[in-house]
């Protein structure tokens, strides 16, 4: 993902467009997120090809509660790629997010994070300055590109807590309501292959487990978590 995709996403949460981007807040000042967009692919003759594509995210913001800068994990690289907004950089905001929560975070689930710092792309100037937050905050370089922190190699409170967004009884609706479209979906791309060149085994079991599916009741599973959560 491009810097200006990036920035594209935290100027729609500052805008307070949350559509297919879930949070869950870690600290007053980090939160980990899901975010689904569309990449393109390329063109046909009908027009631009998009596909979905769900992206892992750490987003920070400044005193002000507005979203500066996002991290993002880049899973099929085992990467992670920083970018903050022009307007807030070197004022500190991804190192202290990335020291008291990301980090942490991070290490729940990891022993080891590994990033890159390209000199070719970023420039001399701000390659260094990467490469100088890299190192105080405990990674290591032995060629200058990729840098690793070990989980072993640094000491830190491991006292993250994650808060989880309230989800309205009326979305519960709209997300069943979803379901059972998606049931009608799969059926009739079942009815289609039957009635053309014949039955797909994998498709006809798909189309019975989404059916099942559109038939369970999301609100009995709302009222037991919410109940969990007001013990």
């Amino acid at each position: 993902m491009h810097n200006k995709s990036i920035k594209t996403i935290i100027n729609k949460l500052n805008d307070g467009d949350k559509e297919d981007i879930f949070l869950q807040k870690l600290s007053e000042n980090v939160e980990y997120g899901i975010v689904w967009h569309k990449v393109k692919l390329g063109f046909n003759s009908s027009g631009r090809l998009y596909r979905d594509k769900r992206e892992q995210f750490y987003f920070v913001k400044n005193e002000s509660s507005l979203y500066v800068g996002a991290l993002l994990v880049m899973e099929d690289l085992d990467d992670l790629h920083a970018y903050v907004l022009k307007k807030y950089r070197k004022q500190g905001h991804l190192f202290k997010a990335m020291s008291n929560t990301i980090l942490p975070h991070i290490f729940k689930i990891k022993e080891k994070i590994r990033i890159t710092i390209n000199e070719i792309d970023l420039g001399e100037k701000k390659y260094e300055n990467s490469k100088r937050s890299a190192l105080s905050l405990g990674f290591k370089s032995n060629d200058g590109f990729e840098f690793h922190l070990f989980k072993s190699d640094i000491q830190f409170t491991d006292d993250v807590k994650i808060e989880m967004n309230r989800m309205t009884r009326a979305r519960v609706k709209e997300l069943q309501e979803k379901m059972e479209e998606l049931a009608v979906s799969v059926s009739k791309i079942d009815d289609e292959f039957k009635m053309t060149i014949g039955c797909i085994p994998k498709l006809e079991e798909l189309k019975t487990d989404i059916e099942d599916y559109s038939r369970y009741k999301l609100e009995d599973e709302y009222d037991k978590l919410l109940a969990k959560t007001r013990l």
